[in-house]
């Protein structure tokens, strides 16, 4: 998966697997998270849909920025940034927790930043 995939991605079931895999370090089988002792279906873990999900996923990172922007009286103009780790992975959505569960992923491609293929 590369940075365009990531930011392509939706809201959904399959966002919220892959960081469930690849952030939380989470397996995840079927409709079911397992990580020692917890087991919990994946409509309980959603970070691209669910504002808690998506900060307790960004405290995983020793740093975040998360900006909002918006035009007065514009709603449909309001957009989210998030920054993880470094200016490098970047994510912006109409929501935080997308633009937040975009920029964790792209911040795992590998350990130096780049794409991974």
């Amino acid at each position: 998966m590369n940075r365009e995939q990531i930011l392509a991605m939706g809201p959904g079931i399959e966002l919220d697997s892959l960081i469930a895999e690849q952030v939380m370090g989470w397996k995840v089988d079927g409709s079911t998270v397992n990580k020692k002792g917890y087991i919990g279906y994946m409509v309980e873990f959603q970070p691209s849909r669910d504002m808690a999900a998506a900060i307790l996923v960004l405290e995983k990172f020793d740093s975040y920025q998360c900006t909002k922007a918006q035009n007065v009286g514009v709603a449909k103009d309001r957009m989210y940034r998030v920054i993880v780790k470094a200016n490098k992975h970047v994510a912006r959505a109409e929501t935080l927790p997308l633009a937040a569960s975009r920029a964790v992923l792209i911040a795992t491609l590998d350990p130096r930043g780049g794409d991974a293929e």
